[in-house]
């Protein structure tokens, strides 16, 4: 039998599996994000949804982990406030997934490569 965590997680991967593979986000990384997620109470389909839109947001500039790691060391580097990181967040990956942008931006170690 599955545990409402496993389907979950199997939901959420439903719905962000198909623009990983098309934008070739390394699957491993798309899993601890939605672990990471799920952990912050964003599970199943919203956490998938979110994290499609992030997806679509960066493919363009490179895989979703890189543009994190990226904002991140900007953040720090510029010595950017909570606010000045929650905006520039905001404008990237608009309204409906700024919350999930942002565990994942305060949680990168967990996930990212």
């Amino acid at each position: 039998m599955i545990s409402m965590d496993e389907l979950s997680y199997q939901k959420a991967f439903e719905y962000v599996e198909l623009i990983a593979e098309n934008t070739r986000q390394d699957q491993l990384v798309i899993k601890k994000a939605i672990k990471v997620l799920y952990n912050n109470k964003i599970k199943g389909e919203k956490a998938g949804t979110k994290l499609r839109i992030m997806i679509s947001k960066t493919k363009k500039v490179g895989k979703l982990d890189e543009v994190f790691s990226f904002i991140k060391n900007n953040a720090n580097y510029r010595n950017l406030s909570e606010a000045e990181i929650n905006e520039v967040i905001k404008k990237l990956f608009s309204n409906y997934a700024t919350d999930a942008a942002m565990i994942l931006f305060d949680n990168i170690d967990e996930w990212a490569e």
